[in-house]
C-alpha cells in the first residue's frame, strides 16, 4: 500500500514498526495498560499501534492497528 504511493515508503514503515518492537521488547511494562492487559505503543510517523500484551516472559503481538479504524476491533483475544 505505502510502496506504491511513493517508492521507499513501505520500507520506511517497516523500519518503524521493526523499530518499535525492539523498543516494546527490550522495556515491554514501558507502554501504558489500555484495556484489560493490552498495551499499546504508537509507531513514529506511521498512524499505527502496537497492541500487545505480556504472558510470563513472551510478548503476544494481537495487532498492527491503524489508528483511523474503529478502536473496538483491535483487542483480540490471544490464541
Amino acid at each position: 500500500m505505502y510502496e506504491q504511493q511513493t517508492p521507499g515508503l513501505g520500507q520506511r514503515f517497516k523500519a518503524a514498526v521493526f523499530t518499535q518492537l525492539e523498543q516494546i521488547n527490550k522495556n515491554p511494562e514501558a507502554y501504558s495498560q489500555k484495556k484489560g492487559r493490552y498495551r499499546e505503543s504508537r509507531t513514529e510517523v506511521f498512524p499505527y499501534v502496537i497492541v500487545y500484551t505480556i504472558n510470563k516472559d513472551l510478548l503476544y503481538i494481537a495487532a498492527i492497528y491503524h489508528t483511523s479504524r474503529n478502536p473496538v476491533k483491535k483487542y483480540r483475544k490471544p490464541l
